[in-house]
């Protein structure tokens, strides 16, 4: 998990310096059923909220920053992405635009993002109008994944993340990739998604090697998501097994496959003749390289001096 990752190494740098900080993370998966459970999650996240430093979610933000408004205590949101367009309920979008107003009044010193792209570094400077934003990527082991680079490939496409952020096209696409000669399969982390369709089958990997290996296999993974990505980890994962990466100029992916020299297409319809081309670009991977977990104290330093400052 990106904030926990984050967290493990703010607290070894302070825990080396021997000072009094302390930092806790705030994240928890339960109660997005309703309105009602949603309450229940804000509250616990003002109980919760009470540390030093508080590394927190979106989600949980606005009672922690509310709790801590007259103390020295401070908030770093981490934010992976924002789109109105997400199937957001009423409630969450009323709840997001008071957080932006609150943030926009909280002084730079008390509230800090963290984004995990430039593209929403940006978004959230320019757009919203809110400082400071510090950039702290998405990081992976880039040497476990370079392992599987060997893998023969199978006539098999890698259709992405089983997800609601797809593109509905996708499945017209994955039964004329079929009809063309090739096996389709999304990847699931919940098991009870897991089965098998007329064009398609959706395939929960119990161990993660298996999922692994399984991307480096296939000809292509497609990242045809209609939102605003954050970054998106699949095609990350992809390219870094040398499995090429077709996908929409959205977000947080745009810069992930723009910098990586992958495929960018504006439509489903695109899709199929770059495959049936069998067109594959050379992979940047000295641009992935910047997003190895061994770079991840680069980024560190000016999210410290905000939390000591």
């Amino acid at each position: 998990m990106h904030e926990k990752f984050l967290l493990n190494l703010l607290q070894q740098y302070f825990i080396e310096r021997e000072t009094d900080t302390i930092i806790t993370v705030k994240r928890k998966w339960d109660f997005f059923e309703s309105t009602l459970s949603h309450l229940h999650l804000l509250a616990w996240a003002f109980k919760e909220g009470n540390a030093h430093i508080n590394l927190t979610v979106s989600r949980l933000a606005l009672p922690i920053i509310i709790r801590n408004v007259f103390n020295r205590n401070k908030t770093i949101i981490v934010w992976h992405y924002f789109d109105k367009n997400d199937g957001k309920s009423n409630a969450l979008k009323i709840y997001y635009q008071l957080l932006f107003f609150i943030l926009k009044l909280m002084p730079a010193k008390k509230v800090a993002l963290i984004t995990v792209a430039a593209f929403w570094e940006k978004f959230f400077c320019d757009q919203k109008g809110i400082k400071p934003s510090f950039l702290f990527p998405n990081f992976l082991d880039a040497e476990y994944y370079h392992y599987f680079k060997c893998s023969p490939k199978l006539n098999t496409i890698h259709l992405g993340q089983y997800s609601f952020k797809n593109d509905p096209a996708i499945f017209e696409l994955s039964k004329q990739l079929m009809e063309a000669g090739y096996t389709c399969y999304f990847s699931t982390n919940n098991v009870e998604e897991a089965k098998t369709e007329k064009y398609f089958s959706i395939i929960y990997f119990e161990h993660f090697k298996d999922y692994v290996h399984k991307m480096a296999q296939s000809q292509y993974t497609l990242a045809l998501t209609i939102i605003n990505e954050g970054w998106n980890r699949v095609a990350h994962e992809s390219l870094l097994s040398g499995t090429h990466v077709i996908g929409y100029c959205n977000g947080g992916l745009g810069d992930l496959l723009s910098g990586s020299n992958s495929i960018i297409v504006k439509n489903c319809s695109e899709v199929l003749a770059h495959i049936k081309n069998n067109k594959k670009p050379d992979i940047n991977y000295e641009f992935l390289n910047k997003f190895n977990k061994v770079k991840a104290i680069d980024y560190l330093q000016p999210i410290i001096q905000f939390i000591t400052g």
